[in-house]
């Protein structure tokens, strides 16, 4: 029996994916599983199985991006940090950008173990998401052949609602609060940058990701292929550092997608109040 390879469903432009729906039936029709088939042949059966499912709902759901937003939200987070920094020591500012980057490391592995979740496809305000990173599983180079800033406009109304939330909770009074909260803004978009540099060819990268990723800075193309290896169960994070805690985490504690919400959303809402907290305990003893 020979069966097609699943080949991309989708293509990106500046308004964001957009899905043919006769490309979404021809590419990836369901194909009933056979005793007859071989190992090989039932795990291509299995991925275009995966594939047409994600691309039907992603017929459903595809909407356009407003690439605008992107730039309003850079523009905020310059502020943000250009404000608070000018109101702090110069070594207090570093620790807020070194706490971010480790924050942001693990944020961002708890939110990939969440999103990869199957079950959280058809859950309000994260349901998209969860559809595009498991859709990524199986056509890793869509963030290549999207626009970079396509792929941040993907976070539009995350960062929309945690800008709104973060208004709520933190004192934007205190310097420290604003360098941090312009920095999430930030690090957010760097690792949309860190992610779509791990899946570009070496000699498409550009110098700064090569640098970067060779400082460690950045996960690196290696490193990130390991989560890209089924069955997607280790190597979450985007930056890396985080790793051996997010799989430390789901081997010693659980793997129970209700926990794993639950610590997705207090990280989200509270994480910058922790270090908002701890980081200005450490400016008063300075």
């Amino acid at each position: 029996m020979c069966i097609p390879d699943p080949k991309p469903i989708a293509t990106a432009t500046r308004t964001g994916p957009t899905v043919s729906k006769t490309s979404a039936a021809t590419v990836a029709a369901p194909s009933p599983p056979s005793k007859d088939l071989s190992p090989r042949e039932l795990k291509i059966v299995k991925l275009n199985d995966r594939v047409a499912k994600i691309s039907e709902a992603a017929l459903q759901n595809a909407t356009e991006v407003p690439i605008h937003m992107v730039y309003l939200y850079c523009a905020i987070s310059a502020v943000l940090v250009t404000a608070g920094a000018l109101q702090l020591n110069p070594l207090i500012t570093f620790l807020c950008l070194i706490t971010i980057w480790i924050g942001y490391d693990l944020h961002s592995g708890v939110l990939h173990v969440v999103f990869d979740h199957p079950d959280n496809v058809n859950l309000p305000l994260i349901g998209q998401a969860c559809l595009e990173f498991q859709w990524h599983h199986s056509i890793p180079d869509d963030l290549v052949r999207k626009d970079f800033v396509d792929v941040c406009g993907d976070l539009n109304i995350v960062i929309g609602l945690l800008i709104g939330i973060q208004l709520c909770l933190l004192d934007i009074h205190n310097p420290v609060s604003l360098v941090l909260g312009g920095c999430k803004i930030t690090m957010a978009y760097f690792g949309q940058f860190s992610h779509k540099s791990a899946h570009t060819h070496s000699t498409h990268q550009p110098a700064i990701a090569k640098t970067l990723q060779k400082a460690g800075i950045m996960v690196s193309n290696k490193d990130h292929a390991s989560h890209h290896k089924e069955p997607y169960d280790e190597d979450f994070c985007l930056i890396g550092l985080c790793n051996p805690i997010i799989d430390g985490l789901r081997i010693y504690v659980t793997t129970n997608n209700n926990a794993w919400l639950a610590f997705f959303f207090a990280l989200s809402i509270f994480d910058l109040m922790i270090y908002s907290t701890a980081v200005s305990y450490i400016a008063e003893l300075i």
